[in-house]
């Protein structure tokens, strides 16, 4: 049976990003700024998604005005606690794809990520006094 999965928090995040080697790589590292949520949630849990640090390379070195395809990687981190439990701090690995318009002053990107492996690194008690 499929549940109906509303979101009702977003993170925003602030991105530093360079193009490099003419034009065929991109590094970039971003920070996650606070999360807005404008619906109550029932449930008892807090999710904090971490910007992450990366890169993209392009096949096509970015040119303005163009639709550049890429690929990339990065390293991204989140913590999830439900209820009085332990929080669960993971590291994720993705694996970026997508298309990047530049133009004069800026670039726009659509794109998607697949997680190639998760690792658990911490889980830690939080202590309520």
């Amino acid at each position: 049976m499929l549940e109906k999965i509303s979101f009702n928090k977003v993170t925003p995040i602030l991105t530093i990003s360079g193009l490099y080697f003419w034009g065929y790589a991109q590094f970039f590292t971003g920070f996650s700024l606070f999360n807005l949520a404008w619906k109550q949630s029932n449930t008892d849990y807090y999710f904090q998604r971490n910007a992450g640090t990366g890169a993209k390379f392009y096949p096509i070195p970015v040119k303005s005005k163009y639709f550049n395809p890429y690929i990339g990687c990065s390293i991204s981190t989140f913590r999830y606690r439900k209820d009085n439990a332990a929080t669960l701090l993971m590291t994720e690995y993705p694996f970026l794809f997508g298309l990047t318009y530049s133009f004069k002053r800026g670039m726009l990107e659509i794109g998607g990520f697949i997680i190639m492996q998760t690792s658990m690194n911490t889980i830690y008690q939080i202590m309520k006094k």
